[in-house]
Formats: C-alpha cells, sequence, structure tokens
C-alpha cells in the first residue's frame, strides 16, 4: 500500500455561525430565513450546500448593523454573496470592533424554497 501526503487547504469549514475576523472573508449560498437572535435582533440563515441526503447545509449570518441595514433589499430564496470589506476598532468606551460588509446579489441563482 502506498501512502500520499495530503496538502494543507486554506479553505476553513463554515460552521453554524459564520463569524468573519478578517477582511476578504466570504460567504455564499440562497437566503433560507430570517430568524431572530436572543437579541431581539433579525439573522439571515443562509443555505450553504446539500448533504448526503439532499438536506439544508446552513449558516448564521452575523447580526451586525451594517449588514441588517441591507436586508430591506433582499428577500428569502436570494442568492447572496457576503464580504467583510473593513473591520474598524473600538472608541473608547466600546469593546467591539465595527464590521462593514459588501453583499451582492445574483438574481438568476434564486429559489422559491417549498
Amino acid at each position: 500500500m502506498a501512502w500520499e501526503e495530503v496538502q494543507e487547504s486554506n479553505e476553513e469549514k463554515i460552521g453554524k455561525y459564520w463569524n468573519p475576523t478578517q477582511i476578504g472573508e466570504k460567504v455564499e449560498g440562497n437566503i433560507y430565513d430570517f430568524i431572530d437572535d436572543d437579541y431581539g435582533n433579525k439573522r439571515i440563515e443562509l443555505c450553504i450546500g446539500q448533504d448526503e441526503y439532499g438536506e439544508a447545509i446552513t449558516t448564521i449570518l452575523p447580526g451586525h448593523a451594517h449588514l441588517r441595514k441591507f436586508y430591506k433589499n433582499i428577500a428569502e430564496g436570494d442568492y447572496i454573496l457576503v464580504e467583510l470589506k473593513e473591520v474598524i476598532p473600538p472608541r473608547e468606551g466600546q469593546q467591539y470592533s465595527t464590521k462593514k460588509y459588501k453583499l451582492m446579489k445574483d438574481p438568476e441563482r434564486g429559489v422559491d424554497w417549498e
């Protein structure tokens, strides 16, 4: 039996929650649902693929204020690409950085969920 070396990949697995930390990080897929988080913010549940049984694989996007500004112009089923464009360090007295996003949608790849 011959062994073959496997190379590392730069691609990280997207888990239940997508939380980008580096400028340029992206996620794309069809909007599966808009859900409420524990803080009363709407968040996008994004379908990023299907498993071997045809079930949706989803991730939940952050509830960041800048990302929520796009919500009026998108709908369930839309195919979107979200990219982290800027991270602004916290101001004095703030605990967290502000994240700014770029959001694009592809009308040809939208779906109707049953």
